[in-house]
């Protein structure tokens, strides 16, 4: 896995201009932890984002810049896709979704083991669904909360 995670933002624009503005927002904001790019796409104009530091950069906060960004020029992002990420960051996107203070200990393949020594195991893959479906749900619910 490579040393940064690539997020790409789809915007509802097919305008270019929009999405160099962006990505320059994201540039400031991010320092050295963030380098981004506006390009176009086959579903129109993108955000491309290269996070190197996503422990203080994180996923959730690179969705919110760009959404407040897109929202002085009346643009919505429609959507994304997201490279292999360490599953400790789409925990975070978690947590910080759920308001946790801390994340709840989350089974294993058998009920009474745990997350890492199912991990230990190489029984990621439960972690990584159940991962998956509580971000499935938080999209469709809309229950990200904006915090930049």
């Amino acid at each position: 896995m490579p040393g940064f995670l690539e997020y790409t933002l789809y915007l509802s624009t097919d305008d270019v201009r929009v999405a160099h503005h962006l990505a320059r927002i994201l540039n400031q904001k991010g320092g050295r932890d963030v380098v981004a790019r506006g390009q176009e796409s086959e579903r129109g104009a993108a955000v491309v984002v290269r996070i190197f530091g996503w422990q203080e950069f994180s996923l959730v906060r690179v969705l919110e810049t760009v959404r407040a960004g897109a929202r002085n020029y009346n643009v919505q992002v429609t959507g994304g896709n997201l490279s292999p990420a360490p599953v400790e960051a789409l925990l975070a996107v978690v947590q910080h979704a759920l308001l946790l203070d801390r994340l709840p200990l989350i089974a294993g393949a058998t009920p009474r083991e745990p997350l890492r020594e199912a991990s230990e195991k190489g029984r990621c893959q439960y972690r990584l669904m159940f991962v998956y479906l509580l971000l499935s749900f938080l999209y469709t619910a809309k229950n990200v909360v904006c915090f930049l």
